[in-house]
């Protein structure tokens, strides 16, 4: 080889720069940085887990058109199309680890898989802190991945069930649970809700991406949908609902 382009540099430490040096002591010429731009953004999960020692967490949500987030009881109410809901279970497949609350859990009864498009399930992510999740639900009875559930009470890893237990649950909960799932090698999460769950990590400042669909309906009342205060870099439609996708500067 005479030339070799770099788009941007690993910035892992251990080999950041040295597969360069290499190369310019072989003299073999070498341009770093065309698309750097670009190239980061392809790789933003690797480097988000090498720079800050945390999953890339990306916020997912629906709302209707006058901003509520779920009914005001505990009765489901869909508010994102048929195409929506496929796009968000191939979303699943590209990522590590999916994450819900409990009143998420209590109320929606999920599965958390993406069993609307092909590839794996991502990892399944609890926040459960007093266990008060049946052991009948869709979340223990699907075995298709591992369901993490973090929580005060209990460590206990079993098959594909893994209990965690949190000291001082409510202090500094998203920066417990994101730190946890660094070392256990997840990469990138999807928090799916509730409101209150996706609020605390806004609040914390850990979040990188939110992907908002806009429904085409309004209700009276019911549970506000989280505020990020941020201007959404992309608008697009998927169906007649609005997807917006905001990125945290």
């Amino acid at each position: 080889f005479q030339k070799v382009v770099v788009g941007c540099l690993d910035p892992f430490a251990k080999v950041n720069g040295l597969g360069i040096q290499k190369l310019t002591n072989a003299g073999i010429e070498v341009v770093v940085g065309v698309l750097e731009k670009e190239c980061k953004f392809i790789n933003r999960r690797f480097f988000t887990r090498i720079s800050q020692y945390r999953p890339y967490v990306i916020l997912k949500w629906a709302e209707t058109q006058n901003g509520f987030f779920a009914p005001a009881d505990t009765t489901q109410k869909w508010i994102s199309n048929a195409a929506s809901k496929q796009l968000v279970h191939k979303w699943r497949s590209e990522e590590d680890a999916i994450l819900v609350g409990t009143r998420t859990a209590l109320v929606d009864n999920p599965e958390l898989t993406n069993r609307l498009w092909s590839g794996k399930s991502p990892k399944r992510v609890l926040i459960d802190k007093s266990l008060a999740v049946p052991t009948d639900s869709n979340l223990f009875l699907s075995t298709e991945s591992d369901l993490i559930i973090f929580n005060s009470i209990k460590t206990d890893w079993n098959g594909n069930l893994k209990y965690i237990e949190l000291e001082n649950f409510d202090l500094y909960l998203p920066q417990n649970i994101l730190y946890q799932l660094y070392f256990m090698d997840v990469q990138s999460i999807i928090i799916e809700g509730g409101a209150k769950t996706i609020q605390q990590f806004v609040e914390a400042g850990l979040w990188d991406e939110a992907r908002v669909f806009v429904g085409n309906s309004s209700w009276e009342n019911g549970v506000q949908s989280p505020v990020l205060r941020s201007t959404a870099t992309e608008k697009q439609l998927v169906g007649d609902n609005e997807l917006n996708i905001y990125y945290k500067n």
